[in-house]
């Protein structure tokens, strides 16, 4: 099959088939979308909150990309996309117990380099190289809205968790537009998502303003603003386009994990620990919001709490080997020298791959030093006295956050 290429997951990792029925919330498919930009062919997935877990990998014979997503799902009828792309000809999406299946066929014998990332509800994969082709500028890009939330491939009822947003790891496709905005509201959306994706964040700031002067109640507007703002570290700004964001849809998960993450940066850490506990109120299975919660308890000195929210993330992805680690030393924190070495040692097992993963994302001297660190933790609890070897302020890296 030619080169062989490695993907890279950002948040999420494949669990296992008991992981699924952890999910207390249908899984749903928002958006797909398939866009074309700087020679690379991305699809991007929506859900209504982040998946248990994503699985990619490459078959050949025929030529194809295919990407397990895992949660709570309902059973449908398989449907296939046309996308008449010269590298992309099709995506196929099919419904197993516990996941959701999406096979994007390939023309040509070859496998292009691809990337697949999770970040909150948005899976992307990426297929290809970032470069301009010959005649290629950017007005000749083209994004192509494949499904909508209007034909349900993924579920259904449950509550809504609308809109995850977009984050500076993953800019990509937005989601498609509330059926109520008018279409000269939803033309500057999509002119504000390519100039988001060109990194033009001023531009796509002005698109979605107009906007907002269009459809004022047009919440996805104003979250997207909020993300805009954030990324260029205005976050005072970003906490109130999130806010109103949730005042217009109060049940998007998304915008309040985006609005912890905001005061979280200004320093409000009641603000950020109360709009974690309400995202997990809609999401409770969101592995992710869990250990942010985590970090967060941590740095208030909460160190029972900080203990409970990490042993609900490994319980949640129980092969997140940074987890474990940040549970350890929780552990540690709270003189439970058993439970310490219990945490690192589920570390230590998985802490081979994991660190090749983190050299594949590009995370060179993470990938180094997390075995040994973990080593010497464990070398320290069974041979030193806990109360007396740590000092004040003394922590694990949290490079996991």
């Amino acid at each position: 099959m030619g080169k062989a290429w490695l993907c890279i997951l950002l948040v999420s990792v494949w669990t296992g088939g008991a992981h699924a029925a952890r999910s207390h919330s249908e899984l749903r498919l928002h958006t797909m979308r398939f866009s074309v930009q700087g020679g690379q062919r991305i699809l991007a997935l929506r859900f209504s909150h982040p998946p248990d877990a994503v699985k990619p990998f490459a078959l050949s014979s025929p030529l194809r990309l295919v990407v397990d997503v895992r949660g709570a799902v309902k059973s449908r009828r398989a449907a296939t996309y046309g996308v008449e792309d010269r590298l992309v000809r099709q995506v196929r999406v099919g419904s197993h117990p516990g996941y959701t299946r999406f096979v994007l066929d390939l023309t040509g014998t070859d496998m292009p380099p691809f990337v697949v990332k999770q970040q909150e509800g948005l899976v992307t994969a990426a297929l290809g190289e970032v470069r301009r082709e010959p005649g290629e500028d950017v007005a000749g890009e083209q994004t192509r809205v494949l499904f909508s939330r209007g034909e349900q491939v993924i579920g259904s009822g449950g509550r809504r968790h609308v809109h995850p947003s977009l984050s500076p790891e993953a800019r990509t496709a937005a989601p498609s537009p509330l059926p109520s905005l008018p279409p000269e509201a939803e033309a500057h959306i999509e002119r504000g998502q390519r100039f988001y994706d060109q990194g033009q964040l001023n531009e796509a700031i002005v698109e979605w303003q107009k906007t907002i002067r269009l459809a004022p109640t047009a919440a996805k507007a104003h979250h997207l603003i909020g993300v805009a703002w954030r990324d260029r570290g205005e976050q005072t700004k970003a906490i109130a386009a999130f806010r109103e964001a949730l005042r217009l849809e109060p049940d998007n998960a998304t915008a309040q994990v985006q609005l912890a993450r905001a005061l979280e940066a200004t320093g409000d850490a009641p603000g950020a620990l109360a709009a974690y506990r309400a995202a997990l109120q809609l999401v409770p299975s969101a592995p992710y919001v869990h250990n942010r919660l985590g970090h967060l308890l941590a740095a208030k000195g909460d160190w029972s709490g900080a203990a409970q929210a990490w042993q609900q993330t490994v319980h949640l992805a129980p092969d997140y080997a940074y987890a474990y680690v940040h549970l350890g030393d929780a552990f540690e924190r709270l003189n439970k020298k058993d439970q310490a070495l219990s945490a690192y040692e589920r570390a230590l097992s998985m802490c081979s791959r994991f660190a090749e993963v983190l050299e594949k994302m590009g995370r060179k001297e993470q990938a180094t030093i997390f075995c040994p660190e973990v080593r010497r933790n464990l070398a320290r609890l069974r041979g030193v006295n806990l109360s007396s070897d740590r000092e004040e302020g003394d922590t694990f890296t949290p490079w996991g956050n």
